[in-house]
């Protein structure tokens, strides 16, 4: 693992339930695996563009969450940011899970490279999606092209 610096954004001790609305940070400097540095960072700014825009200063390069809007999370990938989603737990559990490969499999990845969102670990569609598209139906009316 290259030298990273991650942020998540916190709620006490445990990851914030939404990114959007987030005020304190995290931001924890890896080194080969290793915790190098950890900082809390307060902001006062409303706006999580602005937010974001200051982790990016920071030289952010990752950011783990619980959830985010699909247009924030639009904005982060446009920054070259890395995204990982939907994940919960205290600070040192997250970051322990990320360090050593074992993200949740309820983790989406979104990174400009994959055009957006994967599953961390499997593919998150369910039976129905599949069977619409391998038959080729319509999802809105239903009919057989």
């Amino acid at each position: 693992m290259k030298n990273e610096i991650v942020a998540l954004p916190v709620f006490q001790d445990r990851l914030s339930p939404l990114l959007d609305e987030a005020h304190k940070f995290v931001v924890i400097t890896l080194d080969n695996g290793m915790v190098i540095e950890r900082t809390v960072v307060e902001m006062s700014e409303n706006s999580p563009f602005i937010k974001i825009e200051h982790l990016k200063e920071m030289g952010v390069t990752v950011i783990l969450c619980g959830a985010v809007s699909d247009t924030l999370a639009k904005f982060i990938v446009e920054r070259e940011l890395q995204l990982f989603s939907w994940l919960a737990g205290t600070v040192d559990e997250v970051i322990d899970q990320y360090i050593n490969g074992m993200l949740p499999q309820t983790c989406f990845k979104y990174s400009k490279r994959d055009a957006y969102m994967q599953a961390c670990r499997r593919h998150r569609r369910g039976w129905k999606y599949h069977q619409r598209r391998d038959y080729n139906e319509d999802s809105n009316t239903g009919i057989n092209k």
